[in-house]
Order: structure tokens, then sequence, then C-alpha cells
């Protein structure tokens, strides 16, 4: 009972509703992608290309960060089911 409890807690763990998570990296693709875009567009001045690789810099650490979140929610659900007795 308090496993349920606690996926209904944690959005990226109920898989019946929008995980914030996805979402998440979805707008960080979209950033990744312009922010490339505008570092390799001829018409943009130096001091914008470094300000979008700034940016693309920030958005590539806040995507491992979301990663690696995931991956510790996916073990931590992991090592419930192993002490409950279930198989993985």
């Amino acid at each position: 009972m308090a496993v349920l409890i606690e996926t209904q807690q944690k959005p990226s763990l109920n898989h019946l509703e929008k995980n914030p998570r996805t979402i998440l990296f979805s707008m960080l693709d979209n950033v990744l992608s312009l922010s490339d875009q505008k570092i390799h567009a001829k018409g943009n001045s130096d001091s914008q290309k470094r300000s979008w690789a700034r940016v693309l810099v920030s958005a590539v650490g806040v995507y491992g960060a979301l990663l690696k979140d995931s991956d510790l929610e996916s073990l931590e659900v992991r090592l419930q089911r192993l002490e409950r007795g279930e198989k993985p």
C-alpha cells in the first residue's frame, strides 16, 4: 500500500498520467537543436554565438541531471521490488 501511495506522489513513476520529465526532455531537445542552429548560423556575431553556446552547455547539464534522476528512480523501484521478493 505504501508503494502505491509513493508511486502516486512521484509523477515520473505514475504511468497513467503525463510525465513532466518527458515534457522537459522534449523541451530540452528543442533548446539543444535551436542552440546548435544559432551557433552555426552565419549571420550571428561571435558574441551571439558565445551566448548560444552557454545556453547549449546549460541545457546539456540539465539534460544530464534529468537522466540521472530518472536512473535513480528506476533503481529505487527495482530495489523495492527486490526487497519484496519480486523478480526483476
